[in-house]
């Protein structure tokens, strides 16, 4: 067979056996602990600098909101960088930090479509895209490299290769498993992957050696002498028709048929398989003997789920123990690998062990050692999570980190009752560290993207330390400075991440155990001065209500504010319940979602003494738009309420009678049953209802001596619908009695009486009508006071 001839047999067997290494050729690089740090690089070109050269491309990329205008802009940069002889530097700040999201998509996308735009300089950026482990990101950056030149890509993959820069040699190392340039590009990199075998970075010999294997059907290990000997003096031409001998043999073999019925087989395992997945045993026989990818897989899914039931550790320990050593079988697919350690993460206690020493090796594709990250729960787990957590903050800079995010994640699920002190301390050390990390970047100059990216970190952190808190009711006190001061350096420019980082502080103050001794340290300097320093920002920009309210939360939360914030903020509530009602209305156990809510909610909590409280009450119905204020107090300050509500309401009975008797009816379900039976609750009781009825008997005698107006009218049946109904039922009745004579205010008033009762009381007072002359009319309202009094109006 000549050389052309193998050439292209060669290319034709790449299509029918990509499927077999499918998994393996999306490894990610990931940088190991005996890995060289990474190189210096030049600072990177921020979107929203100034004094750059291309300042003016940037703000014309950063405004564009089309596909058109963004791809002028993007061309506007190349030709920028074209005219000053250098790389397209804002173009490569997208791809690494993918933001802004609209233009890295439309970048991506102009790339795959134009060969114009294919500059050289993204190049190594597409490369370690390609490894990611995330779909979406690797899937367009393969198109991509697909898309350029093929020599052009297999040159940059071997200057990568022999650089000195670690991640960028893991990262072509990675990716000379897609096969680009077909046998003959590949070959290009048999001689530097060998030469990468020397490297000091065991990941990158790992790596290097699995794509030589790829490359050359050869499976020599990591041996760089046993390479060398291969390689000899062997040209590329000689390589690529070693390399396409080989495939032409594979390929002699009846591939089709062979595929055909391995269809047949898989599907009746798969079918006999489901039928027993309720059996350990025959599972575990499926993984360990199946020749199947497909089944072994499968079977490994089926044991997760069958472990997550199993009763008790004697019945899943054969198959974590199985599992378990497929995990750590380094010549097992990265796909099964990865499913075992998914199945593990079923039973964290048991599993934790080989998930802990399979963490231990070198060379872990970014798939699995994503799986084994999540795969870590449980008490057991919590300080290697805490060493992995502390090892990715210190690549918070690379454009390939995507552990972090899960780690945060993951951190929640290692607090238990039974985590060691040194354990949890452990782990809120290393969320403090990226919480320092964040302010860090935040007092320096950030392009969008940055900050974006920097502020999601803070927001996951701290939305992770809230559950830690509440959900898991563990001491998140040591993480407390920092979110204040991650939060104070963030502010308006990410105001949600500064909202949940002021929301985890408020939640820690919810853990009992260290709610006494953290509310000291927010009582003193310096944690006093962060917050009132907070306060001062906030409260003067108008765009800081919403941020402003989670700070007033904190405040309720701890008890106590600065003697001038509450000042100020009871003079601001005051004025607004003399200005315009409350409509909105939060449970007591709900957060406040106005400025409003949260300034009465904190006043409520810094008022101790039932003094103070009165007081407080007494000043709100001072004000005339006050009653849903009033009530939010009420209902958020803790039981007993019935003295306070009688102190509170007491003074105002004469002088608003309906108001004070609607705000009581609206407290009444709060009420224990015991301050409602006691004295001095029936008494206050007694008095209200005594002046709202004397209050509607004058309305009712009013409408009774005339033709009642249309603003009477009005008014009656506010009462007779209103939540004083009763009360304005025992009134009506007794004027009715004192005044039957006929006349159309008579009528009128009988009327919404029956039509009250009616509806208060189906069925029973359906016949009933009063009407007719007064003795007949007095009569029949005589005759319906037992039933009245029977549905519990309290009738004299």
């Amino acid at each position: 067979m000549n050389w052309t001839l193998k050439t292209w047999v060669c290319g034709a067997f790449c299509a029918l056996v990509l499927s077999a290494c499918v998994s393996d050729a999306q490894a990610q690089v990931t940088l190991g602990a005996d890995a060289p740090p990474a190189q210096e690089r030049p600072p990177s070109v921020e979107l929203q600098a100034e004094g750059d050269p291309f300042v003016e491309q940037v703000k014309a990329l950063n405004a564009a909101s089309d596909k058109d205008a963004r791809r002028k802009a993007i061309d506007a940069v190349l030709v920028r960088a074209a005219e000053l002889k250098v790389d397209p530097l804002p173009l490569v700040e997208v791809l690494k930090n993918r933001k802004p999201e609209a233009v890295h998509t439309e970048l991506v996308a102009y790339l795959r479509e134009s060969a114009p735009v294919r500059h050289v300089a993204f190049l190594p950026l597409l490369v370690v895209a390609a490894n990611d482990p995330v779909d979406a990101v690797s899937k367009p950056a393969r198109e991509v490299l697909g898309a350029y030149d093929a020599e052009g890509v297999i040159a940059a993959m071997q200057a990568m290769l022999k650089g000195d820069d670690a991640l960028l040699a893991l990262a072509a190392a990675g990716f000379a498993r897609q096969g680009i340039g077909g046998v003959a590009g590949r070959a290009k990199l048999v001689a530097p992957l060998v030469a990468a075998l020397e490297s000091k970075s065991s990941d990158l010999r790992a790596t290097a050696a699995r794509a030589l294997r790829d490359i050359t059907l050869l499976d020599l290990g990591d041996d760089a002498a046993l390479w060398r000997e291969y390689l000899g003096q062997k040209s590329e031409e000689t390589l690529v028709e070693e390399i396409a001998n080989r495939l032409d043999a594979a390929l002699r073999k009846s591939e089709a048929e062979r595929k055909e019925l391995e269809e047949k087989l898989v599907a009746v395992t798969l079918e006999q398989m489901n039928a027993q997945k309720g059996s350990v045993s025959a599972l575990l026989k499926h993984l360990k003997t199946s020749e199947f990818q497909r089944v072994r897989l499968r079977a490994a899914e089926l044991l997760g789920e069958l472990l997550a039931k199993l009763a008790t550790d004697e019945e899943a320990r054969p198959a974590v123990e199985e599992l378990g050593a497929l995990l750590l079988d380094s010549a097992r697919s990265e796909a099964l690998r990865v499913a075992c350690a998914k199945a593990l993460s079923a039973r964290p206690a048991m599993g934790f062990e080989y998930v802990d020493k399979a963490l231990e090796a070198n060379g872990l594709t970014p798939a699995l050692r994503l799986e084994l990250v999540r795969a870590l729960k449980g008490s057991r787990a919590a300080l290697r999570l805490a060493a992995l957590f502390q090892a990715e903050i210190l690549l918070l800079d690379s454009a390939g980190n995507t552990l972090l995010h899960e780690l945060i994640q993951q951190a929640q699920n290692v607090f238990e009752p039974q985590t060691s002190p040194e354990a949890r301390t452990a782990v809120l050390a290393a969320f403090t560290n990226l919480l320092r990390a964040v302010e860090a970047k935040f007092r320096q100059e950030l392009s969008v993207s940055e900050r974006d990216r920097f502020a999601s970190l803070a927001q996951q952190a701290s939305v992770s330390l809230t559950a830690v808190a509440r959900v898991r009711a563990a001491d998140t006190s040591d993480c407390v400075e920092a979110l204040l001061d991650v939060a104070q350096a963030i502010s308006l420019r990410a105001p949600a991440a500064s909202s949940s980082a002021l929301t985890a502080v408020r939640e820690s103050l919810g853990v009992l155990a260290a709610r006494e001794q953290l509310i000291k340290r927010l009582s003193a300097d310096p944690l006093v001065g962060k917050l009132r320093a907070l306060y001062d920002q906030l409260s003067q920009d108008s765009n800081g209500q919403g941020l402003l309210i989670t700070l007033l939360s904190v405040y309720t939360e701890l008890g106590s504010a600065p003697e001038e914030v509450l000042a100020a903020l009871r003079k601001d509530l005051l004025e607004r319940a003399g200005a315009s009602a409350d409509t909105t209305t939060t449970p007591p156990d709900a957060p406040a979602t106005t400025q409003r809510a949260a300034a009465r909610r904190l006043l409520a909590r810094a008022a101790r003494s039932l003094d103070e409280q009165v007081a407080l009450i007494q000043e709100l119905l001072a004000q005339p738009y006050s009653d849903n204020d009033v009530l939010d107090v009420l209902r958020f300050l803790p039981a007993p309420r019935g003295t306070l509500l009688v102190k509170s309401l007491q003074p105002r009975i004469e002088l608003e009678p309906e108001r004070v008797g609607r705000l009581t009816r609206a407290i009444e379900p709060l009420l224990s049953s015991a301050t409602r039976e006691s004295a001095e609750y029936k008494t206050y009781f007694q008095s209200m209802r005594a002046a709202v009825t004397a209050l509607y008997a004058r309305r009712i005698d009013a409408a009774l001596g005339a033709a009642p107006s249309d603003k009477q009218r009005e008014d009656l049946r506010g009462c007779a619908q209103g939540v004083l109904s009763d009360m304005f039922v025992c009134a009506a009745v007794e004027q009715l009695l004192a005044t039957p004579a006929t006349s159309e205010g008579r009528d009128f008033v009988a009327l919404i009486l029956v039509e009250k009762l009616k509806a208060s009381h189906p069925g029973r007072y359906d016949n009933v009508t009063l009407a007719g002359a007064a003795d007949v009319f007095k009569k029949t309202l005589e005759d319906l006071k037992p039933r009245l009094k029977e549905d519990g109006y309290p009738i004299s």
